[in-house]
């Protein structure tokens, strides 16, 4: 029995794809079949719906087309009564024209008559007429000849009028050169007026920029005292780095303390080389702030007593404190120069405005003296 039934099980590896269910040449063809006529009914209902679509489009056209030419009859019907109201309006008053014209040609036909009648009177008239008529020519011929002398005299008057109006031309040009000449007077006052509003304003610009340079020349003079007496005071610093008391009404000046400090660095031996300490420019450069000091302050100092090669030297036995003190002598000296130097440059541009410096010369002045940027932007507007 399990043979039997093993026998009838399909091995579907054995038989070829047209012997497996479902895949026989029958079943294959009606599949192909059917799937063709699918798609022929699919394409016939999209064509119906094409042509649905387009029918409907075509109507929704039609309708349009419908309504315009509804509107156009409407409006031809509208016109054709309006057109037939007036030809009625135009037909009555024709009516009453002719009317008016029968009446008009009787009333003729009457005159007529009565013309007739007036056709004697003036005939009457007429020849009682030719007779003023001779007379009127008579008086013609003598308005005519005092017409000829009244032409020439005519001409006479046209020939004084052109030259009148020659004369008025030539007066019209004297006149307009003489307004353009009375404008540009007024102009030139205009401008001189203009010029000397700019004037004052320059002067009083310029009184102003010398009252605050009078005031920074001050400032900066009481700011080079004090540097003076700061760097009086760092040179007369003894050796055991003790600062001496600061300098009174009885006490000597900064130059007096700098020709003793000087006299007393050159009776000793030589020092080591002094080299000017970072912390000594920068509160000196504190101190000093902005400015051009007046010349009146400069000091008559000399340079410092120079060793062999150029360095000073106080002896061979100079020490760390020496040395320190070397150090701040040296960077007062180096700050007092640029001190007077830039001093006498911003005293000469003080008292002679014209010569103005330029950037570079400005700039080095402030390194000089230890301005800063906004310093110097207002020493460059004085």
């Amino acid at each position: 029995m399990m043979a039997r039934e093993n026998a009838h099980i399909p091995l579907y590896s054995s038989y070829g794809p047209s012997r497996r269910p479902g895949g026989s040449k029958g079943s294959g063809s009606f599949c192909g079949l059917s799937s063709w006529i699918g798609g022929l009914l699919l394409v016939s209902t999209l064509g119906m719906v094409y042509a649905l679509i387009s029918m409907h489009g075509e109507i929704v056209r039609l309708r349009a087309a419908i309504s315009d030419k509804n509107e156009k009859i409407t409006e031809l019907d509208a016109t054709v009564s309006r057109m037939q109201t007036q030809i009625q309006k135009r037909e009555k008053d024709l009516h009453k024209s002719l009317d008016e014209k029968e009446r008009k040609n009787e009333e003729l036909s009457k005159t007529v008559k009565d013309q007739a009648e007036e056709s004697k009177e003036a005939r009457e008239k007429l020849r009682t007429a030719e007779n003023e008529l001779e007379d009127l020519r008579g008086q013609i011929r003598d308005a005519q000849a005092m017409k000829s002398t009244s032409e020439n005299e005519l001409k006479n008057i046209h020939a004084e009028l052109s030259t009148a109006k020659e004369r008025a031309e030539t007066l019209e040009k004297e006149k307009a050169d003489l307004d353009s000449q009375m404008i540009q007077q007024q102009r030139q006052v205009e401008e001189a007026d203009h010029m000397r509003d700019a004037a004052e304003q320059k002067v009083a610009t310029v009184t102003e920029q010398l009252k605050a340079a009078d005031s920074r020349a001050k400032e900066a003079e009481e700011k080079l005292r004090a540097a003076e007496s700061e760097v009086a005071r760092l040179r007369a610093k003894p050796p055991g780095g003790e600062a001496p008391p600061a300098v009174g009404k009885g006490e000597p000046s900064g130059g007096e303390r700098r020709a003793g400090a000087e006299a007393g660095a050159g009776s000793g031996s030589e020092r080591a080389p002094a080299k000017p300490s970072d912390k000594v420019r920068s509160d000196l450069g504190m101190k000093l702030g902005l400015g051009s000091p007046d010349r009146a302050g400069k000091t008559a100092e000399g340079p410092p007593p120079a060793g062999p090669k150029g360095k000073r030297d106080d002896g061979p036995l100079a020490g760390p404190e020496d040395e320190a003190d070397a150090q701040h002598e040296g960077a007062a000296d180096d700050k007092a120069e640029g001190l007077e130097d830039g001093a006498a440059d911003g005293d000469r541009d003080l008292q002679e405005p014209e010569r103005r410096p330029s950037k570079h010369r400005m700039s080095d002045m402030n390194m000089k003296l230890g301005m800063g940027h906004e310093d110097e932007h207002a020493v460059r507007e004085l």
